[in-house]
């Protein structure tokens, strides 16, 4: 420690082209940088347990693949509900990247030679919608399935064609998805609303994307600010303000350079460092005021 400090003091210009040497490193690092947005690489292993999920997944295909659109109306049976249900069944059905929608509109009613739509049809009377109602009661994929027992909201079931697709491959699904909904003229006191895996990781990794560079600079912000609250000169503030910034920098050209990518849980990491290396320069900072104040020479 004594060589280190004692050639930083004879030789600055030496660590200054280090430091500028690392930071266009670290820049060139930061453009390989990936993100991980498959869903299963979180908890990817070669055990047992896993291969057996992904027998399963195989056999019975996957939840990651499932888009929940959730209509909420007075009474789903009325005859404008009925006739969305039906428009929205058939239009997803359409969208590039889907593979099936459930819905009670694909329900039938059995006991005649014909099957017949559960669905009541446009224009049916009270009585035709207490038959459905009736019928969806004793369907196993009626109530508490795909539609609650109080007929106030109904669900399809969206799932798309594979369910380990990447938020980059997700996204233009949903993004059709919000489209072909906004496309439709919804009837008086009803809502659609798109939920599900797919939907929230498509937010979720779109919100961290977004905010990575604003929290970096929130970082470089609150560094500064605290440095100047408890330095209260240039000199300091900026010696423990922006190392810490440099930290974050050198960190996330790390990362970009092992070609590890960044997921849920490790895209804060640079922000972490960044913090990390403010606590310990303003403890430096603080040490090395302390010694100029008490008359040590910075040889």
């Amino acid at each position: 420690m004594d060589l280190l400090s004692t050639t930083f003091a004879r030789r600055p210009g030496l660590f200054a082209a280090i430091a500028l040497a690392l930071s266009i490193a670290a820049a060139l690092g930061i453009s390989r940088v990936r993100f991980s947005e498959s869903p299963r690489a979180l908890f990817r292993s070669g055990d047992a347990a896993f291969e057996e999920l992904e027998r399963l997944y195989a056999d019975f295909g996957s939840d990651d693949a499932d888009c929940i659109v959730l209509l909420e109306s007075p009474d789903v049976l009325h005859n404008a509900p009925c006739a969305l249900i039906r428009e929205l069944d058939a239009t997803l059905a359409t969208v590039d990247g889907i593979a099936t929608v459930t819905s009670i509109a694909d329900l039938s009613l059995l006991g005649s030679l014909i099957p017949r739509p559960l669905l009541p049809r446009e224009g049916t009377d009270s009585a035709a919608r207490d038959t459905a109602r009736s019928a969806l009661r004793s369907h196993p994929l009626g109530t508490d399935q795909l539609v609650d027992p109080t007929f106030r909201s109904t669900i399809l079931l969206v799932q798309l064609q594979d369910g380990d697709l990447t938020v980059a491959q997700m996204t233009p699904i949903m993004h059709a998805i919000d489209a072909r909904i906004a496309a439709i003229q919804l009837p008086s006191n009803t809502t659609v609303t798109v939920t599900g895996i797919p939907p929230l990781r498509v937010a979720i990794f779109g919100t961290i994307k977004a905010e990575q560079f604003q929290l970096s600079l929130f970082g470089l912000v609150v560094s500064i600010s605290v440095a100047w609250l408890l330095f209260r000169k240039l000199g300091p503030v900026l010696v423990a303000g922006l190392s810490s910034l440099f930290a974050g920098i050198w960190a996330a050209g790390l990362v970009g350079w092992i070609g590890v990518p960044f997921g849920v849980l490790t895209a804060q990491l640079p922000l972490l460092v960044q913090i990390i290396a403010l606590c310990d320069a303003v403890h430096l900072t603080h040490h090395i005021l302390e010694q100029r104040r008490a008359g040590a020479s910075p040889n």
